[in-house]
């Protein structure tokens, strides 16, 4: 295989194949892993880091948090020192992302364009989510699996 990405993000509303895809490049390549976000709260912890709230505040001072949301009374963040110790032991991290603004916000983060995206959208048939758009640029925000900001 030739050099992969620095990163890649799979963009896409919840069952549309982020995980599938995450698992088949791993198994196609084991350099590929998932970046596990961070997540204050309650609720499914699997694909996840627990943290408490002051331990996200402590990352959150230190500057270290590069997107954080706010969804279903949790707290999900990205640490940037977990994908620079992801990528410095020669793995690619593959970041999941549901909505159009943080996926902008981790891009646009990365001055070299290190990242691939990926949009899976399945708003016009079951099959539509199949599709893979890779591109070194968010996807334009389809409108497809967007999230309002919260509250």
């Amino acid at each position: 295989m030739t050099a992969p990405p620095a990163g890649i993000v799979l963009y896409g509303p919840p069952a549309s194949g982020k995980t599938t895809i995450t698992t088949a490049l791993h198994r196609h390549d084991p350099r590929f892993r998932l970046l596990p976000k961070l997540k204050a709260g309650t609720g499914r912890t699997e694909g996840y880091e627990p943290v408490t709230a002051e331990e996200l505040n402590e990352l959150r001072r230190a500057g270290r948090l590069l997107v954080e949301t706010r969804r279903y009374g949790n707290v999900y963040a990205i640490d940037g020192h977990q994908i620079e110790e992801i990528t410095a032991a020669g793995h690619v991290p593959v970041v999941h992302m549901g909505n159009i603004a943080d996926l902008r916000a981790l891009v646009g983060q990365r001055a070299d364009g290190g990242f691939a995206c990926c949009c899976g959208c399945r708003a016009r048939s079951p099959n539509a989510g199949r599709r893979t758009a890779v591109t070194s640029t968010p996807p334009p925000a389809c409108g497809h699996g967007r999230r309002r900001t919260p509250t």
